[in-house]
């Protein structure tokens, strides 16, 4: 634990201590660094209150704008992350699977609907070849073959099924919630 400590003055306190905590700790699951940091007003707060921490590492992911069975699937994968390789690109596979429903896509495979969901200016071009990649490497985790999914690939796959759960549900919700906060602004102007 690493704590910055500011002395400050309120008139109703006298001196008072801000401290700024950061805490590193060690996932018991996956065994990887999570920082969090909080800030204690000494004599101000007490140990009885709820403190809130707030998580810098891992950042959280925003899982508000997805539908209900992308994120069942795409947390089921996120369990499985640093476990094994070859499973995480099954689920993000399955996630993709979903994403498909979820849009409509046409098709029997997933091949088609990928193309299907590019054809009808869901998915740009490049996002779909994006997609296609977390197909095939999803492909290689499901079967035994000689080609097998490996740890330096998880960076890609998660950059890439990132990048389009960005594109498809997480940009339209921060636009949206930008357009009814400027209305409002604007709004409340004219008033």
């Amino acid at each position: 634990m690493v704590a910055k400590t500011e002395t400050d003055f309120l008139e109703s306190y006298g001196d008072i201590e801000v401290e700024q905590i950061w805490s590193l700790a060690r996932c018991p699951n996956c065994e990887q660094p999570t920082l969090e940091t909080y800030t204690w007003v000494d004599p101000i707060m007490d140990p009885e209150d709820d403190v809130p921490v707030k998580r810098l590492f891992p950042t959280i992911r925003d899982t508000e704008p997805l539908p209900p069975e992308v994120v069942k699937h795409y947390d089921a994968a996120l369990r499985v992350k640093l476990i094994d390789p070859s499973f995480y690109a099954v689920g993000v596979r399955r996630m993709l699977e979903a994403v498909c429903r979820q849009e409509g896509a046409a098709g029997k495979n997933l091949v088609s609907q990928i193309k299907s969901l590019v054809s009808q200016g869901r998915l740009p071009d490049v996002f779909g070849q994006m997609a296609d990649q977390l197909r095939v490497l999803g492909n290689w985790g499901a079967h035994a073959a000689d080609v097998e999914v490996t740890a330096d690939d998880v960076p890609l796959i998660e950059d890439f099924a990132e990048a389009i759960l960005e594109y498809l549900y997480r940009a339209p919700g921060k636009v949206a919630a930008v357009e009814a906060a400027l209305q409002a602004r604007a709004t409340k102007a004219q008033v």
